[in-house]
């Protein structure tokens, strides 16, 4: 410390003591929703899961949840009209609730 103190001018005092002008304590906030889909709502990112900011994940997973969704939204719309085609097409959608869960269960379990 004392060098780098002194590469950029600045006088070092190993033994002043400063008074910290402003302190705040830091907790870690950890949240996931009890589902991520009921009907035709669906959560995704910081709506479904919350956690500190360690290692930048929850840009990561928002997007992962984004892009899991968004498929199989598009594939049930496509998907034909008729009983087998609409059970197929909420069988879909219900998959992302499990597999999404799952992924972000386990990061934050490692929290």
């Amino acid at each position: 410390m004392p060098r780098l103190m002194a590469a950029r001018g600045l006088p070092f005092a190993p033994d002043a003591h400063v008074a910290p002008i402003w302190t705040t304590s830091f907790g870690l906030n950890v949240r996931l929703a009890a589902t991520f889909r009921r009907g035709r709502v669906v959560l995704a990112g910081d709506a479904a899961h919350c956690h500190p900011p360690i290692g930048g994940q929850g840009m990561n997973m928002g997007i992962q949840d984004a892009v899991n969704v968004a498929w199989k939204i598009g594939a049930a719309l496509r998907a034909p009209d008729t009983t087998g085609g609409r059970n197929a097409a909420e069988a879909l959608l219900a998959s992302y609730d499990q597999e999404r869960r799952a992924v972000v269960g386990k990061v934050l379990a490692g929290i």
